[in-house]
């Protein structure tokens, strides 16, 4: 049994893994293939969280034809406002709105892209939607409902109760020297 965790970004993806981990029986991972995504290779009795996989879903769904899916789902301004003041996010500038459009316009509009994306492309079957905010009672949900084994469970709900990977209130909007151009930070990748 392969499971996949897909969203957008600041969904919840690292907490789900950390609780994942838990798991007897299964192996997790953040993000595990990453760096070199084209191979798309994944053990047995694991449990993937990365929202990049979105980008590679047909190739995904294609090499594991019997997977099971899980929708990370976060309140759409809550995820809205994460990725737009999440430093480095050089790619939801780039695609703002021609015109000088916001870090949240492209972050509303990329949260909600992946959401009609995935609910059309994964086969409802095989699917459910985990709401950030049930916390460690979602996560019990999600093991029940894909019948995966009880040891761990426990354990795996209360990653829930620590914050990972947040991201810090800043301020973000700086004016752009160039209009019509996507400013960067020190920091971002090219």
């Amino acid at each position: 049994m392969r499971i996949f965790a897909l969203g957008p970004g600041r969904s919840g993806s690292l907490t789900f893994a950390k609780a994942a981990a838990h798991l007897e029986g299964f192996t997790a991972g953040h993000e595990t293939g990453c760096k070199g995504i084209g191979d798309l290779f994944y053990p047995d009795n694991h449990i993937e969280s990365d929202t990049h996989l979105v980008w590679v879903l047909p190739a995904l769904m294609q090499k594991y034809p019997d997977a099971w899916y899980v929708i990370l789902h976060r309140n759409r301004e809550d995820s809205v406002n994460s990725i737009a003041n999440r430093r480095g996010a050089i790619a939801f500038r780039q695609i703002a709105f021609a015109g000088g459009g916001s870090r949240e316009d492209a972050a509303r509009s990329y949260y909600d892209f992946v959401h009609e994306y995935l609910n059309r492309a994964l086969p409802f079957s095989r699917t459910m939607t985990f709401p950030l905010e049930a916390g460690g009672d979602g996560f019990r949900t999600f093991c029940e409902y894909f019948h995966l084994p009880q040891g761990g469970v426990s354990d795996g709900a209360l990653e829930y109760a620590t914050r990972y990977n947040a991201t810090e209130e800043k301020e973000h909007e700086r004016p752009n020297p160039n209009p019509g151009t996507c400013p960067t930070e020190p920091g971002d990748p090219d």
